[in-house]
């Protein structure tokens, strides 16, 4: 290794991995034979290399037998040839199959590599050329520019002193680091730099944060809800504001039928009661679905699919709406007070506005059916808390099943610690592919306005000129 450093720079070229970063003179450097993660050096010593799952393990599949066996009949065959192998293409076949999200496959033969390719495919999209970052990401000119401005730059990001020789100064001023999970030195370069599109899931992204860009052209929902943005704001600003409606409408109706089929069957008390050794089958009663009524508040995309899935099922389902649907699907569309008289279950799908907010409050509950089940996969705060929790104890509900709740994420432990009551942390949207449709389709509506066309789903109406 000392005759490495002399003739290859940083003795391996991988900066991260340096011997000397674990354990100065006498961390191994090379290795005479791998297999697992058992690993010998140069002096025959064997190591247990936990630290990158096994030196050169990797490459034949981490022993396993199949796969060595094939990497050695591939080295019978030979491969010094320009033309490729056929397994690249099944390669590819397999990981769009994992990431749906993604188009094609680029193959990259380390992690720098595949940083440096991210950045040029974010750059070429955008059209942008600003980076922020946090961490270690290569030996490659985008990162290096980092220390143009100020030769320190880099220090503390892991690997201090990095020398930028022979980046071109024309990279100044384009990558910019911040420590990580130090969230106020990320806003402090998006402030100074002037972000053109915000995205945001949980964050809240206030009437300040959209007066303070210069140039912003699109505030992008992660998600449905638009609770946490300024619209107002943004539509003077002239700045699209943008969702996406539509992408978790199976795992939220979903979500809710498995909370009302849980409360239908007892699946949850009783679980608990058999966890504390009670097995106590005559406690049961456990209703059928198809002698019930499902209310469904708030008809849209959401509020149809559950419908259709309830009604599947055996309820009958009414539903209440200010917008009546063309479709009415399964369910019957009644007033307020009838889907309230009739209703063993009301199921909330209502986004949160000034109108919605603490609907389901006191004298709602109180119109409820006696033994009833509340179920909220919608906002928190469109239920009182505090409503909730004396009709539970005095009636007439007899349960609720509560994926959302006002305060989370420290929602009331007088609600969700009570028996009666199922809670879910705000989950009833995910699923894999779900997530990988929300991220997919969000990046794709900033990518449109930034090339100038105005997003897929629009949620405003931008005053042009503001």
């Amino acid at each position: 290794y000392v005759k490495a450093r002399k003739l290859i720079p940083g003795g391996n070229q991988l900066l991260s991995k340096r011997p000397e970063m674990f354990l100065p003179e006498e961390w191994p450097a090379y290795y005479s034979k791998a297999k697992g993660v058992e690993v010998w050096d140069l002096d025959g010593k064997k190591y247990l290399d936990t630290t990158y799952c096994g030196v050169g393990a990797p490459i034949l599949g981490f022993a396993d037998p199949d796969v060595e066996s094939a990497v050695i009949e591939a080295v019978k065959a030979g491969s010094m040839t320009t033309l490729n192998c056929p397994e690249e293409v099944e390669l590819a076949e397999l990981l769009l199959e994992l990431h749906p999200w993604a188009e094609m496959v680029r193959y990259a033969r380390t992690g720098g590599e595949i940083m440096a390719i991210a950045i040029r495919i974010a750059r070429a999209s955008t059209g942008r050329d600003k980076i922020a970052f946090c961490g270690y990401h290569g030996w490659h000119d985008w990162y290096l520019a980092a220390n143009l401005a100020e030769d320190n730059a880099l220090d503390g990001h892991l690997l201090p002193g990095l020398e930028p020789a022979g980046v071109p100064r024309g990279l100044t001023g384009t990558t910019f680091p911040f420590h990580y999970n130090q969230i106020g030195e990320l806003r402090a370069i998006v402030a100074e730099h002037g972000p053109e599109a915000i995205m945001t899931c949980w964050a809240e992204v206030s009437a300040a944060a959209i007066a303070s860009p210069t140039r912003l052209a699109i505030v992008q929902r992660i998600g449905v809800g638009l609770d946490n943005i300024a619209v107002e704001a943004a539509t003077a600003r002239g700045a699209w504001v943008a969702n996406v409606p539509d992408y978790c409408v199976e795992e939220v109706s979903d979500h809710a039928v498995a909370m009302i089929m849980g409360w239908l069957r007892g699946v949850v008390p009783f679980d608990r009661e058999v966890k504390a050794g009670r097995w106590n089958p005559a406690a049961a009663q456990l209703r059928r679905a198809a002698n019930l009524t499902a209310g469904i508040l708030g008809y849209g995309r959401i509020g149809r699919a559950s419908a259709r899935k309830l009604a599947g099922i055996g309820l009958t389902i009414v539903a209440n709406d200010i917008v009546v649907p063309g479709e009415h699907g399964p369910a019957q569309l009644v007033e307020m007070d009838e889907l309230l008289a009739r209703s063993d279950v009301i199921l909330v799908h209502l986004p949160l506005t000034p109108d919605t907010e603490h609907l389901v409050d006191a004298a709602f509950l109180a119109r409820m059916r006696p033994g009833s089940l509340l179920v909220n996969v919608s906002r928190g705060p469109v239920v009182d808390c505090e409503a909730l929790i004396e009709a539970l104890e005095e009636g007439p509900l007899s349960a609720a099943a509560l994926d959302v709740v006002e305060g989370e994420p420290d929602p009331p432990a007088a609600l969700v610690a009570r028996a009666d009551v199922v809670a879910t942390p705000h989950v009833a949207f995910s699923s894999d592919a779900s997530l990988a449709e929300l991220r997919r389709r969000s990046a794709e509506e900033v990518v449109h306005v930034l090339a100038g066309k105005p997003p897929e789903n629009p949620c405003n109406s931008p005053m042009r000129g503001g």
